[in-house]
């Protein structure tokens, strides 16, 4: 048994839940923010000159450099619902690392990675319709 093994591993899906939850309470207080920043967010994922998932994948790199964990459970699911594999994933936020270091590297191996497993199972468990969180 490695130093690792029972470690705690990022729950995704759990974040995601707790940011759907926040920004929904937060609405109250916030919501005209809260609608453009959504609205501006689906105007960068639409296709114009670059295709929706090279920007899906162009925005997973930026998520890695500033390390935002509640970034990663919007984008990982985006990705995964416009064809993104785990390898395009992980190489996408590689690039990263040339910028932000070790500590990009940790986040995107520590966070990143188990996402695209949990996101790919989530939607494993849908396909045929649906959402991943209905």
């Amino acid at each position: 048994a490695g130093p690792m093994e029972g470690a705690p591993v990022f729950d995704a899906i759990g974040t995601h839940q707790e940011l759907h939850d926040a920004l929904e309470r937060s609405k109250k207080y916030i919501g005209p923010q809260i609608a453009a920043q959504q609205a501006a967010m689906d105007t960068n994922d639409e296709a114009g000159v670059v295709d929706s998932k090279t920007k899906l994948l162009v925005a997973i790199g930026v998520v890695a450099l500033t390390r935002c964990q509640d970034c990663v459970s919007l984008h990982i699911p985006k990705l995964i619902a416009a064809g993104a594999t785990k390898a395009e994933i992980m190489e996408a936020a590689a690039v990263a690392i040339s910028f932000g270091g070790g500590p990009t590297m940790a986040f995107v191996c520590t966070v990143i990675e188990p996402a695209c497993d949990q996101f790919a199972t989530a939607a494993e468990g849908v396909k045929g319709g649906g959402s991943l969180f209905e």
